[in-house]
């Protein structure tokens, strides 16, 4: 059962009791109560006080993820009901990182294409080098305007690797999150060295 702000599906887990993870993409954003409720089997730790069943709130844009625990090896009913709704619009700018494109490294330096695949300009903001939660280095992202003549509408960023740059890199664009997007499920893309 799926509206705009409200699912119901029934989920069987055929592991020990874990964490899944649920995209949405049509469902309207806003605060949403998440309630699993096992049908039989043993109920995730968090849910054991509750009778077995596990309500939490969650808030959601368009394309994140919902994250909640199946109990091991049974079914169970999951269930979003929209308690608050957002103010979400697709009249919204969208930065966008491609994985088919990803980082060109050379030199000591990472080079992104960032997209504007939105219906409205974006303004200026900065593209960050993350290591985990650590930025090491950030970059200006000029304005684009949106795609209206579909014609892309893309800008080349350059970012400085350190000297001892490993793995786990990856490129953030509005790394400050001060814009206000389609989706941000876009925004970063890994280095691979």
């Amino acid at each position: 059962e799926d509206a705009r702000d409200h699912v119901r599906l029934t989920a069987y887990n055929f592991t020990d009791a874990r964490e899944v993870g649920l995209r949405l993409w049509e469902m309207a954003a806003g605060v949403y109560e998440v309630t699993v409720t096992p049908r039989d089997g043993e109920a995730p730790p968090v849910a054991e006080a509750m009778g077995g069943k596990q309500t939490q709130l969650a808030e959601l844009h368009r394309g994140e993820i919902v994250r909640f625990d199946l109990p091991t090896e049974s079914w169970a009913d999951v269930e979003l009901t929209l308690q608050t709704e957002g103010d979400w619009s697709p009249e919204r700018p969208d930065l966008a990182l491609s994985r088919t494109e990803g980082v060109r490294v050379e030199a000591g330096l990472a080079t992104v294409v960032v997209h504007n695949i939105g219906s409205v300009d974006t303004p200026t903001c900065t593209a960050a080098l993350m290591r985990g939660d650590e930025r090491i280095g950030e970059v200006a992202v000029p304005a684009l305007p949106a795609p209206l003549d579909l014609t892309p509408s893309t800008v080349e960023v350059t970012l400085e690797l350190p000297t001892n740059a490993g793995a786990d890199l990856r490129v953030v664009v509005d790394a400050d999150d001060e814009i206000d997007e389609v989706t941000e499920v876009n925004n970063s893309v890994l280095i691979n060295m």
